[in-house]
């Protein structure tokens, strides 16, 4: 509109006598039209990224499971050879997958366990199995039924609760009491 009174006055200044209002023309917005009938995930970015973050958490908790079952597969032959130390790293190996991927995968509880398991099999060369094989396995069983216990629970802010807290805080106690490494504090 401003420019059609422009217009006018800039004849009224000329002397030209005012002709046909201006028109002007709208070329129709097909590109528009045809995003409005795509899908909109597709050309939403936001959307397109949370639905790639689900598809991970839903890999990663695929992921732990599969560990977890590797890990019950380890006990059951440490269990049946509990002086074979080439089966002793079979399931030191399992827990470390497992510590690796249990946070990704939304089970904080399973990465403590694993990593007091971890502890359990490694601290000081492994000398909890060498002096104290019956605890050293009880333990080992205990820290892997801690970890199938937390397979189905889904912690949405990303923390262990209470009762995980608990039963991890006394298996790294007891772990930490049967290698000695209370003294060394």
């Amino acid at each position: 509109m401003a420019s059609v009174s422009a217009k006018k006055q800039s004849q009224k200044k000329s002397g030209k006598k005012p002709g046909k209002p201006i028109e002007y023309i709208t070329p129709p917005n097909v590109l528009r039209a045809k995003l409005k009938s795509a899908t909109p995930s597709v050309y939403d970015p936001l959307a397109a990224a949370d639905n790639a973050l689900d598809n991970i958490k839903r890999e990663c908790e695929a992921w732990v499971a599969d560990a977890i079952d590797a890990l019950q597969q380890c006990r059951v032959a440490v269990c049946s050879a509990p002086d074979d130390t080439a089966v002793r790293r079979s399931i030191e190996r399992a827990a470390m997958d497992l510590k690796g991927i249990a946070r990704t995968g939304n089970n904080p509880a399973a990465d403590r366990f694993a990593t007091s398991l971890i502890t359990l099999l490694t601290e000081r060369g492994g000398v909890a199995f060498e002096h104290h094989a019956a605890q050293a396995l009880t333990l080992l069983e205990a820290h892997v039924d801690a970890i199938r216990a937390t397979r189905d629970v889904r912690h949405a802010d990303g923390h262990c609760d209470k009762t995980a807290d608990a039963l991890a805080t006394e298996l790294e106690s007891r772990a930490h009491s049967l290698l000695g490494l209370d003294d060394a504090k």
